[in-house]
């Protein structure tokens, strides 16, 4: 329950910065100290086959290297843009922001934003502008090949699915550490 305290006041200090909940605005970075352990660094994936297809790679300096959501199939790069073309015509564009990570090797836990500040799908007449920020935060295993982040959600995909301001949090999503870092 302290954790989920913890977790809350986090989310909503972040989410309350000037601009967060705008498409054109960046999220504030906590930066990545030179204790980050090398042990977090690696692709880490979803472990639970409810919620399948999440893939976060983290660097030895603490960082985001890419991302897969469990929506978009499609990897991303922090502060870079990814254009994928659909599958029977036409075409999504992922501008992901800043993604930044935090770890208190005290209480082992990590944190870790995935921020697409903007997209944009176009499929015939069909056309959605939005953003996602997806938050995780929670202890990372003893043996550091397991971590059990609390998932925080938040979005707009336009005017027909804006998000209810009270159905941010997802629940607990496992994941589990794959392969150690590479550099590609």
């Amino acid at each position: 329950m302290k954790r989920l305290l913890v977790l809350c006041v986090c989310v909503l200090s972040v989410s309350y910065l000037p601009g967060c909940h705008k498409q054109n605005s960046t999220v504030q970075v906590p930066k990545a100290t030179s204790s980050f352990p090398p042990f977090l660094a690696g692709t880490w994936i979803t472990s639970s086959p409810e919620t399948p297809g999440w893939q976060i790679v983290l660097t030895p300096e603490g960082t985001v290297s890419s991302a897969i959501t469990c929506y978009m199939g499609t990897e991303i790069r922090p502060n870079q843009t990814t254009k994928v073309e659909l599958k029977y015509g036409g075409f999504s564009t992922f501008t992901a922001g800043d993604c930044p990570v935090g770890y208190d090797p005290v209480t082992r836990e990590l944190s870790v934003v995935i921020y697409i500040e903007k997209f944009h799908t176009k499929f015939e007449d069909i056309v959605e502008d939005g953003y996602m920020k997806n938050i995780f935060s929670g202890k990372v295993s003893d043996d550091g090949k397991s971590w059990v982040p609390e998932w925080m959600e938040f979005f707009d995909y336009g005017p027909g699915l804006q998000q209810d301001p009270n159905d941010a949090y997802n629940g607990v999503l496992p994941f589990a550490k794959v392969a150690d870092w590479k550099k590609k």
